[in-house]
């Protein structure tokens, strides 16, 4: 998960007028933070693109 939040947050960085609230990868069902996707996890965000908060998420399934 580490690499993948490292990613997402390096993307984000490449738009100026972003600024990353949080990534975070967790369990789907706990919300506990995750270090390896091994079961459903719920991958969300939220960023600020100037004045306006976009928060987004996604249950992505394990990468076995």
């Amino acid at each position: 998960t580490a690499t993948i939040r490292s990613q997402m947050m390096m993307v984000l960085n490449t738009e100026p007028v972003a600024s990353i609230d949080y990534v975070s990868i967790a369990d789907a069902e706990t919300l506990e933070e995750l270090t390896t996707i091994d079961r459903p996890a719920l991958v969300s965000l939220a960023v600020r693109v100037g004045s306006v908060r976009l928060i987004d998420n996604v249950v992505v399934k394990s990468l076995d």
